[in-house]
């Protein structure tokens, strides 16, 4: 196989003419680009590795402020809780003073009539007495 015509490469004591050569190249090209796409997909799977522990890492933090909002919706709900009964308590204490309002008025309105009783009361005892004074003066006169 040593010729001296054709150019030939030595590897490890064997001989390759140009066409082997050739297609021993051409093979290591091809391994050579089937590398680089596995590279490629390792790149990628690790990219989409990290991508996943970001993504991890997001749905614990949504999963944390979903559990806190819970929280707030329960603190929330107990102060709903608390201002309902309020409301219920300053609605009784509305009836109340409506009915403590009502009862004042018919209280004044009793007080006022009492008060109007009084004055003519007042202005009868002094009619009266006005009378007992002069029926008394005709008597002594008598």
């Amino acid at each position: 196989m040593w010729s001296f015509m054709t150019p030939c490469v030595i590897i490890d004591v064997c001989v390759l003419d140009n066409e082997t050569f050739y297609l021993a190249e051409q093979e290591i090209q091809g391994l050579k680009r089937k590398i680089k796409l596995l590279e490629d997909d390792l790149d990628r799977a690790e990219k989409g590795a990290e991508d996943s522990k970001q993504d991890q890492s997001v749905i614990d933090e949504l999963e944390a402020e979903n559990k806190a909002l819970k929280n707030q919706i329960t603190v929330l709900n107990g102060e709903i809780d608390r201002v309902q009964i309020k409301q219920q308590d300053a609605n009784e204490l509305s009836q109340i003073i409506t009915q403590l309002e009502t009862e004042k008025s018919t209280l004044n309105n009793k007080i006022a009539t009492l008060e109007s009783d009084l004055e003519k009361a007042e202005e009868l005892a002094d009619a009266n007495e006005r009378k007992f004074k002069d029926l008394q003066s005709q008597l002594e006169d008598i």
